[in-house]
């Protein structure tokens, strides 16, 4: 045993609390990006569809047939973000849309090798 390891506690592969190469709020941060990029038309859907679950691109995809689009200046205010299991971020992203703010809240999930937006909330 090395002196470098000696007394460490050994942790149990894929039980880090940090995800791989990311932080909880970076992550949240790229998420909600996309999806405001979705929602006021800078951005077609299918360029953000492999980080979204079917149930979040369907809805992402209803919202903008119907036009019920974000101003076109909307904005990340902040994100809030925790990593619930080491495999499981949710947040709250606020979103300035000039005239008024608003919440959209999140849950990303790692599968395998990639995350993924499972939950999506505009409020």
């Amino acid at each position: 045993m090395s002196p470098e390891t000696r007394g460490a506690p050994v942790k149990p592969p894929h039980e880090s609390r940090t995800p791989p190469h990311y932080s909880a709020s970076a992550l949240a941060d790229r998420a909600g990006h996309g999806i405001v990029e979705v929602l006021t038309g800078r951005r077609p859907l299918h360029q953000v569809r492999q980080w979204l679950s079917r149930p979040v691109a369907s809805l992402l995809a209803t919202l903008v047939r119907s036009g019920n689009l974000l101003h076109e200046r909307t904005r990340l205010s902040s994100v809030h973000a925790c990593l619930t299991t080491s495999t499981t971020v949710e947040a709250c992203v606020i979103v300035d849309e000039g005239a008024r703010h608003r919440a959209m809240t999140l849950r990303l999930q790692r599968d395998r090798m990639h995350w993924c937006c499972t939950l999506f909330a505009l409020v």
